[in-house]
């Protein structure tokens, strides 16, 4: 390809009156072919760096992919402290909810996180709003009395699907990874 383009140019350079050679043949074919070298050199950089681009890009093609992937839905599992499978834990901790006897607190049991983030409180005993740890009550069941009042746990868990996490207890945004 050089001397293909060596012949093209010097075609070209000879067609002009003022670039013809004065002093030599040799002296005015070696800097034309210097020229051409440079340019060549020139080429190859740019065809590199091009190279380089295209493996820059690919590689965030794949990080985005990987980021997609990384994406799940999460759900709970009651009574765990851990996840099945290829399902990844996001934290453990233990069962509240309201008093079977009170009213005005969660609706729905909660899985409160071992280490909640305590925003703005009132130190002291409060009549409202109260939430309750949950309590195994296995005592009419001999196979289960071994769990007779202890702290029921839960799990929060994720697998790869589209997520949306509410966590109770918490005032940062949770950043789910694999």
């Amino acid at each position: 390809m050089l001397l293909f383009a060596f012949l093209l140019v010097s075609s070209i350079y000879f067609t002009s009156s003022e670039n013809a050679p004065s002093s030599s043949n040799f002296d005015w074919g070696y800097t034309l072919l210097s020229k051409l070298i440079h340019l060549d050199n020139k080429v190859s950089i740019l065809t590199a760096q091009l190279e380089d681009a295209v493996k820059t890009i690919a590689n965030l093609s794949d990080t985005i992919e990987t980021n997609k992937q990384s994406a799940g839905t999460t759900y709970i599992r009651w009574g765990r402290t851990t996840c099945p499978g290829k399902a990844v834990l996001v934290y453990d901790g233990y069962v509240a909810g309201s008093d079977h006897l009170k009213s005005g607190t969660a609706v729905n049991p909660l899985c409160l996180p071992k280490d909640p983030d305590y925003d703005k409180y009132l130190s002291g005993f409060q009549f409202s709003g109260r939430i309750y740890g949950a309590e195994y009550q296995t005592d009419r069941y001999p196979e289960w009395a071994y769990l007779q009042d202890h702290d029921i746990p839960c799990a929060v868990c994720r697998i790869p699907r589209t997520n949306v996490l509410m966590v109770p207890g918490k005032t940062v945004v949770m950043t789910i990874t694999s």
